[in-house]
Protein backbone atom coordinates (compact mmCIF):
# COMPACT_ATOMS: atom_id res chain seq x y z
CA UNK A 1 0.00 0.00 0.00
CA UNK A 2 3.08 2.36 0.38
CA UNK A 3 3.00 2.94 -3.14
CA UNK A 4 -0.20 4.54 -3.08
CA UNK A 5 1.38 7.13 -0.39
CA UNK A 6 -0.38 5.23 2.62
CA UNK A 7 2.04 4.17 5.42
CA UNK A 8 2.81 0.79 5.63
CA UNK A 9 0.92 -0.97 8.61
CA UNK A 10 0.43 -4.39 9.31
CA UNK A 11 -2.39 -6.44 8.68
CA UNK A 12 -5.20 -7.13 10.73
CA UNK A 13 -4.51 -10.76 10.43
CA UNK A 14 -1.07 -10.42 11.73
CA UNK A 15 -2.15 -8.17 14.52
CA UNK A 16 -4.56 -10.83 15.74
CA UNK A 17 -2.28 -13.46 15.15
CA UNK A 18 0.84 -11.74 17.57
CA UNK A 19 -2.21 -11.12 20.09
CA UNK A 20 -3.13 -14.44 20.75
CA UNK A 21 0.30 -16.22 19.49
CA UNK A 22 1.33 -16.99 23.14
CA UNK A 23 -1.52 -17.32 25.01
CA UNK A 24 -2.49 -20.71 26.41
CA UNK A 25 -5.74 -21.69 24.58
CA UNK A 26 -7.93 -23.33 27.66
CA UNK A 27 -9.22 -26.34 27.35
CA UNK A 28 -13.42 -26.87 27.25
CA UNK A 29 -14.94 -27.48 30.75
CA UNK A 30 -16.97 -30.77 30.71
CA UNK A 31 -19.63 -29.07 33.42
CA UNK A 32 -20.18 -26.11 30.65
CA UNK A 33 -19.81 -28.17 27.28
CA UNK A 34 -21.99 -31.45 27.95
CA UNK A 35 -22.14 -33.98 25.45
CA UNK A 36 -25.75 -34.97 24.65
CA UNK A 37 -26.72 -38.31 26.13
CA UNK A 38 -28.19 -41.03 23.70
CA UNK A 39 -31.88 -41.66 24.83
CA UNK A 40 -32.60 -44.85 25.99
CA UNK A 41 -34.73 -47.26 23.51
CA UNK A 42 -38.19 -48.60 24.80
CA UNK A 43 -38.38 -52.68 23.69
CA UNK A 44 -41.96 -51.88 21.76
CA UNK A 45 -42.84 -53.15 18.65
CA UNK A 46 -45.01 -51.62 16.14
CA UNK A 47 -46.89 -54.46 13.76
CA UNK A 48 -50.45 -52.31 12.97
CA UNK A 49 -50.59 -49.23 10.40
CA UNK A 50 -52.09 -45.83 11.07
CA UNK A 51 -50.17 -42.54 12.54
CA UNK A 52 -48.84 -44.18 15.52
CA UNK A 53 -46.77 -46.31 13.65
CA UNK A 54 -45.33 -43.82 11.30
CA UNK A 55 -44.57 -41.97 13.96
CA UNK A 56 -42.77 -44.49 15.35
CA UNK A 57 -41.44 -45.59 11.92
CA UNK A 58 -40.02 -42.16 11.41
CA UNK A 59 -38.00 -42.19 15.04
CA UNK A 60 -36.76 -45.51 14.38
CA UNK A 61 -34.77 -44.24 11.19
CA UNK A 62 -33.41 -41.37 13.10
CA UNK A 63 -32.00 -44.30 15.60
CA UNK A 64 -34.70 -43.90 18.55
CA UNK A 65 -36.94 -45.69 19.74
CA UNK A 66 -41.07 -46.29 19.48
CA UNK A 67 -43.28 -44.34 21.52
CA UNK A 68 -46.60 -45.86 21.30
CA UNK A 69 -47.24 -49.63 21.66
CA UNK A 70 -49.08 -52.22 19.43
CA UNK A 71 -50.40 -54.53 21.17
CA UNK A 72 -52.32 -57.78 19.97
CA UNK A 73 -56.03 -57.07 19.66
CA UNK A 74 -56.45 -60.13 22.34
CA UNK A 75 -53.61 -58.63 25.51
CA UNK A 76 -54.44 -58.37 28.14
CA UNK A 77 -54.28 -54.43 28.34
CA UNK A 78 -57.22 -53.99 25.36
CA UNK A 79 -59.73 -55.74 27.10
CA UNK A 80 -61.70 -52.65 28.17
CA UNK A 81 -61.03 -51.80 24.22
CA UNK A 82 -62.89 -55.46 23.70
CA UNK A 83 -65.58 -54.95 25.56
CA UNK A 84 -66.59 -51.85 23.75
CA UNK A 85 -66.59 -53.25 20.25
CA UNK A 86 -68.90 -56.48 21.40
CA UNK A 87 -71.01 -54.38 23.02
CA UNK A 88 -71.58 -51.94 19.37
CA UNK A 89 -71.74 -55.28 17.89
CA UNK A 90 -74.53 -56.20 19.88
CA UNK A 91 -76.24 -53.43 20.09
CA UNK A 92 -76.06 -52.81 16.42
CA UNK A 93 -78.13 -56.29 15.53
CA UNK A 94 -79.85 -57.52 13.88
CA UNK A 95 -78.76 -54.90 11.31
CA UNK A 96 -74.94 -55.53 10.50
CA UNK A 97 -71.82 -54.59 11.94
CA UNK A 98 -68.22 -55.69 11.18
CA UNK A 99 -64.91 -54.79 12.39
CA UNK A 100 -61.93 -53.38 10.56
CA UNK A 101 -58.29 -52.90 11.30
CA UNK A 102 -55.84 -50.17 9.92
CA UNK A 103 -55.87 -52.59 6.69
CA UNK A 104 -59.43 -53.28 6.55
CA UNK A 105 -58.92 -57.00 7.27
CA UNK A 106 -62.26 -58.28 9.23
CA UNK A 107 -61.80 -59.33 12.68
CA UNK A 108 -65.17 -59.72 13.90
CA UNK A 109 -68.73 -59.13 12.62
CA UNK A 110 -71.96 -59.69 14.20
CA UNK A 111 -74.96 -61.93 12.74
CA UNK A 112 -76.81 -59.73 10.58
CA UNK A 113 -73.20 -59.09 8.69
CA UNK A 114 -72.79 -63.12 7.87
CA UNK A 115 -76.47 -62.78 7.30
CA UNK A 116 -76.23 -60.32 4.89
CA UNK A 117 -73.18 -61.98 2.95
CA UNK A 118 -74.98 -65.14 3.07
CA UNK A 119 -78.31 -63.82 0.84
CA UNK A 120 -75.52 -62.12 -0.88
CA UNK A 121 -74.52 -65.77 -2.21
CA UNK A 122 -71.05 -64.98 -0.11
CA UNK A 123 -70.42 -68.37 1.77
CA UNK A 124 -68.08 -68.00 4.84
CA UNK A 125 -65.39 -70.55 4.80
CA UNK A 126 -64.49 -70.00 8.56
CA UNK A 127 -61.48 -67.29 7.46
CA UNK A 128 -62.55 -63.57 7.98
CA UNK A 129 -61.36 -61.61 4.92
CA UNK A 130 -60.25 -58.57 3.90
CA UNK A 131 -63.38 -55.94 3.30
CA UNK A 132 -61.16 -54.76 -0.19
CA UNK A 133 -60.69 -57.96 -1.54
CA UNK A 134 -64.52 -58.74 -1.15
CA UNK A 135 -65.22 -55.48 -2.72
CA UNK A 136 -62.57 -56.33 -5.89
CA UNK A 137 -63.86 -59.80 -6.21
CA UNK A 138 -67.72 -61.80 -4.52
CA UNK A 139 -69.37 -58.07 -4.16
CA UNK A 140 -68.14 -56.98 -7.49
CA UNK A 141 -71.65 -58.87 -9.00
CA UNK A 142 -73.65 -57.95 -6.05
CA UNK A 143 -73.75 -53.94 -6.20
CA UNK A 144 -75.54 -51.59 -8.29
CA UNK A 145 -73.37 -48.84 -8.07
CA UNK A 146 -70.25 -51.01 -7.53
CA UNK A 147 -67.81 -48.54 -9.57
CA UNK A 148 -68.91 -45.60 -7.26
CA UNK A 149 -68.01 -47.65 -4.23
CA UNK A 150 -64.83 -49.14 -5.78
CA UNK A 151 -63.66 -45.13 -5.81
CA UNK A 152 -64.71 -44.28 -2.76
CA UNK A 153 -62.74 -46.75 -1.28
CA UNK A 154 -59.62 -45.40 -3.51
CA UNK A 155 -59.87 -42.31 -1.83
CA UNK A 156 -60.08 -43.56 1.57
CA UNK A 157 -56.99 -45.63 1.30
CA UNK A 158 -55.33 -42.54 -0.47
CA UNK A 159 -55.67 -40.89 2.86
CA UNK A 160 -55.03 -43.72 4.55
CA UNK A 161 -51.74 -43.52 2.87
CA UNK A 162 -51.44 -40.08 3.02
CA UNK A 163 -51.28 -40.71 6.63
CA UNK A 164 -48.84 -43.96 6.76
CA UNK A 165 -46.35 -43.01 3.77
CA UNK A 166 -44.33 -46.22 3.32
CA UNK A 167 -47.22 -48.60 4.37
CA UNK A 168 -46.50 -51.79 1.79
CA UNK A 169 -49.67 -53.15 2.77
CA UNK A 170 -51.85 -50.34 2.24
CA UNK A 171 -50.31 -49.03 -1.23
CA UNK A 172 -50.66 -52.91 -2.27
CA UNK A 173 -54.55 -52.37 -1.47
CA UNK A 174 -54.62 -49.25 -2.94
CA UNK A 175 -52.76 -50.16 -6.19
CA UNK A 176 -55.23 -53.15 -6.87
CA UNK A 177 -58.04 -50.76 -6.45
CA UNK A 178 -56.56 -48.07 -8.92
CA UNK A 179 -56.35 -51.06 -11.57
CA UNK A 180 -59.79 -52.23 -11.20
CA UNK A 181 -60.90 -48.95 -11.90
CA UNK A 182 -58.50 -48.99 -15.30
CA UNK A 183 -61.07 -48.50 -17.98
CA UNK A 184 -64.11 -47.62 -16.03
CA UNK A 185 -66.00 -44.54 -16.69
CA UNK A 186 -64.92 -42.02 -14.50
CA UNK A 187 -67.56 -39.11 -14.86
CA UNK A 188 -70.63 -40.61 -13.43
CA UNK A 189 -71.45 -38.59 -10.51
CA UNK A 190 -73.49 -39.97 -7.47
CA UNK A 191 -76.69 -38.95 -6.74
CA UNK A 192 -77.31 -35.06 -5.96
CA UNK A 193 -79.49 -35.69 -3.25
CA UNK A 194 -77.53 -38.50 -1.17
CA UNK A 195 -75.04 -36.39 1.01
CA UNK A 196 -73.48 -39.10 1.61
CA UNK A 197 -72.31 -42.55 -0.70
CA UNK A 198 -75.41 -44.95 -0.52
CA UNK A 199 -74.11 -48.74 -1.22
CA UNK A 200 -76.80 -50.11 -2.96
CA UNK A 201 -77.12 -54.16 -3.19
CA UNK A 202 -78.78 -56.48 -5.87
CA UNK A 203 -81.22 -58.72 -4.48
CA UNK A 204 -84.10 -60.89 -5.83
CA UNK A 205 -86.52 -58.52 -3.61
CA UNK A 206 -85.47 -55.31 -5.47
CA UNK A 207 -82.22 -52.65 -4.64
CA UNK A 208 -81.01 -52.38 -1.00
CA UNK A 209 -79.76 -48.80 -0.13
CA UNK A 210 -77.44 -48.95 2.54
CA UNK A 211 -75.15 -46.12 4.40
CA UNK A 212 -72.60 -46.85 6.56
CA UNK A 213 -70.93 -45.15 10.15
CA UNK A 214 -67.65 -45.69 11.27
CA UNK A 215 -66.70 -46.03 14.98
CA UNK A 216 -63.41 -45.12 15.62
CA UNK A 217 -61.84 -45.17 19.84
CA UNK A 218 -60.70 -41.27 20.59
CA UNK A 219 -57.56 -40.66 22.31
CA UNK A 220 -55.82 -43.82 21.43
CA UNK A 221 -52.17 -44.17 22.55
CA UNK A 222 -51.60 -47.68 21.02
CA UNK A 223 -51.25 -48.31 17.23
CA UNK A 224 -53.65 -51.61 16.96
CA UNK A 225 -56.28 -49.53 18.76
CA UNK A 226 -56.09 -46.29 16.55
CA UNK A 227 -56.19 -48.51 13.63
CA UNK A 228 -59.28 -49.90 14.20
CA UNK A 229 -62.99 -48.89 12.86
CA UNK A 230 -66.64 -50.43 13.43
CA UNK A 231 -68.42 -50.43 10.51
CA UNK A 232 -71.87 -49.96 11.84
CA UNK A 233 -74.65 -50.46 8.57
CA UNK A 234 -78.19 -49.12 8.45
CA UNK A 235 -80.86 -49.04 5.70
CA UNK A 236 -81.00 -45.87 3.83
CA UNK A 237 -84.94 -45.44 3.48
CA UNK A 238 -88.32 -47.33 4.55
CA UNK A 239 -88.56 -49.68 2.22
CA UNK A 240 -84.61 -50.95 2.47
CA UNK A 241 -85.08 -50.92 6.35
CA UNK A 242 -88.44 -53.70 5.79
CA UNK A 243 -85.65 -55.42 2.94
CA UNK A 244 -82.89 -55.96 5.07
CA UNK A 245 -84.74 -56.60 8.03
CA UNK A 246 -86.09 -59.73 6.08
CA UNK A 247 -82.35 -60.47 4.97
CA UNK A 248 -81.26 -60.78 8.38
CA UNK A 249 -83.98 -61.98 10.52
CA UNK A 250 -84.88 -59.01 12.27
Amino acid sequence: MAAFGFPDREAPSARLAGSVRDRPVPSPSPSRCPLPRPRRRRSVTCSASGGRCATNALLAAAGFGPVYTARALDDAALASVRDVIGRLLRSHAPLPALVLDAHYAVLDLNDGARALLAALGIAGDGTLPNLVTLLLGPLRETMVNHDDVVRDTQARLQRDLAASPGDARLASLLDAVERALVGRDAARARPAESPVLLTTFRTPAGPLHTLSALVHFGGARDATVQGLQVELMYPADARSEALLRAVVGG
